[in-house]
């Protein structure tokens, strides 16, 4: 049986891309879960947890400290408005997390665990110890879309009109899914059977749903707005808990996970995904910590990365770790198999300075336009805006528009497929992010 279990580890370091560069981890103002951490453009490391939210210029060696509330989850808007989710109600900074003043007051309830805003209406949804309530004017007005109890983790998430929830059955101690395609005029409950969960969202609007019923832990994929669930396929090593997600540059998308072995031995995990996890590369490390199955003070709660590609990792213990030597940018060069799909690629390269190349694959004949915007949402360039025939295109931006310099920061380019005359310039939408850096 010990030779059994020793094979497998050996299998696993075998067959696993290991950490083999470095990890360090920082001083922190925290004891137990980390359960936010965001990395600004400013190079700004924003954490929170059970004892409040704070921020450090120079990683970890001082904090300084902006809210003292037990912080449960952020929400970036763009780059300068986020909302913070706290048991003390919301807090919100228009300003890239210098000031934070108080949001949404007239909610019932100060128990906030999740916010998710739906950009096409305006409409903010938050995800309380009440059930999920509404607003339509910034916040200062709230009505209750659905009634729901407390969960461990209930979050909320949005894609265009339609609303996901998970949160605990009035009626049993377990999760239940809740789907809005109306912004949350109506709701059904989608049957996924008993089960305590997750949501994530990717840039590219797909779900997946951390789904924890019987050992071990699965994970179900949703590409139509969480109506169908398909179990998303791993069969590398079985999962106690998947962890947090987040997407960083070169929109990469970063996942965790985690797995205990019979003898105590620790595997941890990291997925990065440049293609909403179609494909995906595998990182791990193995570690023999001899303790309890159930002693997960090492788990990943939380996730961020910035632009030297090092990627931030907040445990349950409190401890953030740094990880590099993982890659999170380069060609997108994954071989397009079927000529029948749309595809838009990452730039590259990514972070750009002073020029980067786009390129796309369209499978039919059409009007195509490919755009440049700002973090508002401003047209700053249109690189394309013809007809064209099916194949596969490429274009070079330079960052000087009009012979302006366009300022360090985040920019977002999207393909429209279709001809905007016959009102079919909707066939094939697709945005991407991407980064110029001085």
């Amino acid at each position: 049986m010990r030779t059994t279990i020793l094979s497998f580890a050996l299998h696993l370091l075998l067959t696993m891309v290991s950490f083999s560069q470095s990890f360090i981890d920082l001083n922190t103002p925290f004891s137990s879960k980390v359960r936010v951490l965001y990395m600004s453009n400013t190079s700004t490391l924003f954490a929170g947890g059970d004892i409040g939210f704070f921020k450090t210029t120079d990683l970890g060696q001082n904090w300084d400290t902006l809210l003292t509330e037990n912080t449960r989850s952020i929400y970036i808007h763009n780059d300068s408005t986020w909302y913070l989710c706290t048991y003390s109600g919301i807090y919100k900074t228009t300003d890239s997390g210098e000031q934070w003043n108080p949001f949404g007051q007239s909610l019932p309830t100060s128990l906030v665990d999740d916010i998710a805003i739906n950009k096409h209406s305006n409409s903010f949804f938050v995800a309380t110890s009440l059930g999920v309530f509404k607003s339509t004017d910034e916040g200062n007005n709230w009505i209750i879309t659905l009634n729901s109890s407390t969960s461990d983790n209930p979050n909320i998430e949005c894609i265009n009109d339609t609303i996901i929830f998970l949160g605990k059955s009035s009626s049993a101690n377990f999760d239940n899914l809740f789907h809005s395609t109306n912004n949350g005029s109506n709701w059904e409950v989608v049957d996924l059977g008993s089960f305590r969960g997750r949501l994530y969202k990717t840039p590219g609007n797909i779900l997946f749903l951390e789904y924890k019923a019987l050992p071990p832990t699965r994970l179900y994929k949703s590409t139509n707005g969480g109506l169908n669930w398909l179990e998303f396929e791993d069969t590398f090593i079985s999962s106690t808990a998947f962890g947090p997600w987040t997407d960083g540059i070169n929109n990469s998308i970063i996942m965790a996970k985690m797995y205990w072995g019979n003898v105590g031995a620790h595997f941890i995990l990291l997925f990065v995904s440049f293609d909403n996890f179609q494909t995906y590369t595998r990182y791990g490390q193995y570690s023999p910590l001899w303790a309890s199955p159930s002693d997960l003070s090492e788990s990943i709660t939380s996730l961020t990365s910035n632009i030297n590609e090092d990627i931030f990792a907040g445990l349950m213990n409190g401890t953030i770790r740094i990880i590099s030597g993982i890659s999170l940018t380069g060609i997108d060069d994954e071989l397009v198999s079927n000529s029948t799909q749309f595809k838009l690629n990452q730039n590259y390269p990514n972070p750009f300075n002073p020029s980067t190349k786009i390129s796309w694959q369209s499978p039919v004949s059409g009007w195509q336009t490919l755009k440049l915007y700002d973090v508002l949402g401003n047209e700053v360039a249109t690189l394309v805006n013809e007809y064209r025939n099916a194949g596969s295109y490429e274009v070079e931006f330079k960052s000087a528009v009009s012979n302006r310099q366009l300022a360090s920061g985040v920019y977002y380019y999207q393909l429209r497929v279709g001809d905007p005359s016959t009102g079919s310039g909707q066939g094939f939408v697709e945005t991407k992010k991407m980064i110029l850096l001085k």
